[in-house]
């Protein structure tokens, strides 16, 4: 369990951190991916949405990993989460047939988090089950 409550406290910190990036300069990282925010309100999406939203998950997954009996479901969120952003970004990659070096990127990164994600969640339930 111990691997897998430190790979949340990583990720989760990683997920805090991207995101308080997007906060502080969400046009310029929103157009590292091809973006283009037209309006004043679009910053204030990216903010929320790119900022907002990982700086929650980044919190939940620090609180997942406080308590051995939130291991397991914060392992498993993380593998959704990522394993769902990557299948979207490939998918679309795909369906687009467009591959830049940011998406090829982000999608290395997406299916190596939720790969190692999936191995802690693994991890975490045998060694739950061993405690009992």
């Amino acid at each position: 369990m111990k691997f897998a409550r430190v790979y949340l406290v990583i990720v989760g910190a990683m997920f805090i951190l991207i995101g308080a990036a997007y906060l502080l300069s969400p046009a310029e990282l929103i157009e590292a991916g091809g973006i283009a925010i037209s309006e004043v309100s679009g910053v204030t999406e990216v903010r929320a949405m790119y900022g907002g939203l990982q700086i929650g998950f980044g919190v939940f997954l620090l609180w997942a990993a406080g308590g051995r009996e939130r291991v397991s479901a914060g392992c498993w969120a993380l593998f959704a989460v990522m394993g769902v952003i990557a299948l979207a970004r490939g998918g679309s990659a795909l369906l687009e047939d467009h591959f830049v070096q940011f998406h090829i990127m982000g999608l290395a990164f997406e299916v190596t988090i939720a790969v190692l994600a999936w191995i802690a969640f693994r991890r975490s339930r045998s060694e739950a089950r061993m405690l009992i």
